[in-house]
């Protein structure tokens, strides 16, 4: 059984057209997960803007919150220091009113 010359220009045309469909189809998905790609490509390029801004933010945020501690730290050091100070002048008074009163008393003795 021999085939002739054109039922096998027939079957490579139908060979070739089922490799056509089939490199179709495989295009198609191809471009579909190029498609696919791009947009995951897109939300990492956001993701990473994204991280860089809040990076920054956060990088910002702390360097005022150790500007804050430092003048507060320092504020703190300040009022310490003044109220110390007004404890030895409270008690510095305090002594002198001890003395006067003791020197009034003796003053009062000695009068009556």
């Amino acid at each position: 059984m021999r085939m002739e010359n054109s039922e096998i220009r027939e079957m490579l045309v139908r060979i070739e057209k089922k490799m056509d469909e089939r490199f179709e189809s495989v295009d198609k998905r191809f471009e579909k997960i190029d498609a696919r790609f791009e947009g995951v490509e897109g939300r990492l390029d956001r993701s990473e803007k994204m991280l860089k801004k809040l990076i920054t933010i956060v990088g910002a945020t702390n360097e005022k919150l150790t500007n804050f501690q430092s003048e507060t730290n320092s504020r703190f050091d300040y009022l310490d220091r003044q109220l110390k100070l007004h404890d030895a002048d409270y008690e510095l008074l305090t002594r002198k009113l001890v003395d006067h009163e003791r020197e009034i008393n003796r003053i009062k003795s000695t009068i009556n």
